[in-house]
C-alpha cells in the first residue's frame, strides 16, 4: 500500500487513542481481542470464515447447484450513497460474491448501537464507523473498482490484519490478486454463502470493510505517535483475527501469488 493510502487511512479516523493523533474529543472503542468482542465474527462471518479455510487448506467447498435466478445484482454506488428504502432483500446470481445494496449503511448503526454505554457515545461510534467505511468506499473509487463486493471486503480484513500482524508488511500486487481470487472462488462455490440475500451480504462486507480499516488505521496510527501498548494490542487483534478467519496460528500462513497455503 503506497503512502498516500496509508495517509488517508489515517485521516479517516475521527481519533486515534494516541495522543499524538487525537484532535477531537469523540469516544472510540478499545482494540478488541478477536472479532467475537464486537459482534463482527457472527454467524455469517462464519460462513466466510469456514469457507475462506477450507479452500486455502486444499479442501474445495462443494460446488454450488445451479438454480433459476433473474439477472445479475447491480453493485453500482457507493456503500453510503442512498438507497431506496423498504426494498425487499433478494437472494444474488448462483456463483456471485457482490450484492445489491438495500440501504445507505448497516453496519455502523449496529455496531454503535451494540458497544455504546451511552446516547452520546453511541452518536459518536456511529459516526466514527461510517467514516471508516466511507474511507474504504474511497479506496475502491480511486483504484477504480466496483465496491459491493465481500469477496474483496474480506480480502481487504484479511491483507491488513497480516499486514499488522507482520509490522507492517505488505503484500505484493501478485500476493494480494492471489488472495482476493481465492476468497472469491471460495464464497463463489459455497452452498451457505449463496444463501445469503441482499440485506445479509451487506452487513458481511461492511463489517470486512470497517474492521480492515480500523486494524491497520489504528496501528499505522500508534506507530506514528510511538505507542508501543496500543500497537502491540493492534498486533494481538491481528493474530487473533487471522487465527479465526483460518483456524491455524498466524505463524502457519503462507501468502503466495495464488492465495493462502498452510
Amino acid at each position: 500500500m503506497n503512502n498516500s493510502l496509508r495517509a488517508a487511512l489515517v485521516a479517516a479516523l475521527l481519533l486515534a487513542p494516541a495522543a499524538a493523533v487525537a484532535t477531537a474529543q469523540v469516544y472510540v472503542p478499545p482494540p478488541p481481542v478477536t472479532y467475537n468482542q464486537w459482534g463482527f465474527h457472527n454467524t455469517r462471518m462464519g460462513i466466510v470464515r469456514r469457507s475462506i479455510a477450507r479452500r486455502s487448506s486444499g479442501r474445495r467447498a462443494k460446488p454450488t447447484p445451479a438454480r433459476k435466478t433473474g439477472p445479475a445484482p447491480k453493485t453500482g454506488g457507493g456503500t453510503t450513497s442512498p438507497a431506496p428504502t423498504g426494498r425487499p432483500a433478494t437472494t444474488p446470481a448462483a456463483g456471485a460474491t457482490t450484492f445489491r445494496p438495500v440501504a445507505a449503511s448497516l453496519m455502523p448503526s449496529q455496531l454503535a448501537r451494540g458497544l455504546a454505554k451511552t446516547p452520546a457515545q453511541r452518536a459518536d461510534l456511529e459516526r466514527f464507523f461510517a467514516k471508516l467505511l466511507d474511507a474504504y468506499t474511497d479506496i475502491l473509487r480511486e483504484k477504480g473498482v466496483a465496491p459491493n463486493d465481500v469477496a474483496r471486503a474480506a480480502s481487504y480484513a484479511i491483507a491488513n490484519s497480516y499486514s499488522v500482524f507482520r509490522d507492517g508488511e505488505d503484500l505484493s500486487a501478485r500476493q494480494m490478486d492471489g488472495l482476493r481470487a481465492q476468497v472469491r472462488e471460495a464464497l463463489a462455490g459455497d452452498e451457505e454463502f449463496q444463501r445469503l440475500d441482499d440485506r445479509q451480504r451487506q452487513e458481511l462486507y461492511e463489517g470486512y470493510a470497517i474492521i480492515g480499516m480500523y486494524v491497520f488505521s489504528m496501528h499505522d496510527a500508534a506507530v506514528r505517535a510511538g505507542d508501543r501498548e496500543l500497537t502491540a494490542k493492534l498486533r494481538d487483534l491481528a493474530r487473533a483475527q487471522l487465527v479465526e478467519t483460518y483456524g491455524v496460528p498466524a505463524d502457519r500462513l503462507r501468502f503466495t501469488e495464488a492465495g493462502i497455503e498452510f
